[in-house]
């Protein structure tokens, strides 16, 4: 088994055991497209793959993140959801359908 496999499966058993830790969790879908239209307000239109430009953007967009797990890994960032929009119509029935809404 793969390390990357292991890892999202110890992520996943994090998860069910609900210990209120925050989870992101990355892997191919089937039911959302390709391109969902990001734009990140104050830098734009997030297109792929992203380049260095747009990626320094986008740091300069974001805030520290807290990190529960491990307060030594520095520069975490994150971008609040107010900050973003999703402007392909297929990106939302795609997540709709992903999430079991």
């Amino acid at each position: 088994m793969s390390s990357l496999l292991q890892v999202q499966k110890e992520l996943d058993k994090l998860v069910k055991n609900d210990h209120g830790l925050p989870y992101v969790h990355g892997s191919a879908s089937k039911t959302l497209p390709s391109i969902p239209g990001l734009c990140i307000e104050g830098v734009g239109p997030i297109s792929l793959p992203i380049t260095d430009k747009i990626a320094d953007a986008i740091k300069e967009a974001g805030q520290s993140a807290p990190t529960i797990i491990d307060r030594s890994i520095p520069n975490i960032l994150q971008v609040g959801a107010s900050h973003l929009e999703f402007s392909n119509p297929a990106w939302h029935s795609g997540l709709k359908k992903t999430v079991g809404w």
